[in-house]
């Protein structure tokens, strides 16, 4: 969904079936096989060689670093000492200058001062979410002096 949110909607993504898969579970014939390798492409994913498990669930937390990586202030949230530690239940994550970003940039939101990281998130939480990210990401590049982030 990431993928197809930055490709401006559309499922146009081709790669040759030559092409090596980054993740066991994701052969070249699979539906999902261009949005990984994509995804890969653009360093939203860390090639493993091992299972994605395109199909599985995924947490709050995760999709949270997804959507950094996207905005590209993968670096940046990986910094000590950079964001607040607004979080009732901070000492949950794992990687709190990810989960400070999508706050701060109103991309995803605390509920009651919690960030709930290993939460589910559905589909149509994570649709929510990416169009937010679209509008952040679309706001950060109006407002750079150095012109469009991509």
């Amino acid at each position: 969904m990431l993928v197809i949110s930055i490709n401006g909607g559309n499922y146009g993504i081709y790669y040759a079936a030559s092409k090596t898969n980054s993740f066991a579970d994701v052969k070249n014939d699979s539906q999902y096989f261009p949005y990984v390798e994509r995804a890969v492409d653009m360093r939203i994913l860390d090639r493993t060689g091992g299972d994605l498990n395109p199909n599985g669930t995924i947490t709050r937390e995760e999709m949270a670093q997804l959507i950094v990586r996207a905005l590209g202030y993968g670096k940046l949230a990986e910094r000590d000492g950079i964001f607040a530690k607004p979080f009732a239940d901070e000492a949950q994550l794992k990687h709190p200058g990810d989960a400070a970003i999508v706050v701060g940039l109103g991309i995803m939101s605390a509920t009651d001062g919690n960030f709930m990281p290993a939460q589910n998130v559905t589909k149509a939480q994570a649709a929510t979410a990416f169009a937010r990210y679209l509008k952040a990401r679309s706001d950060l590049e109006n407002r750079s002096p150095f012109g469009p982030m991509y």
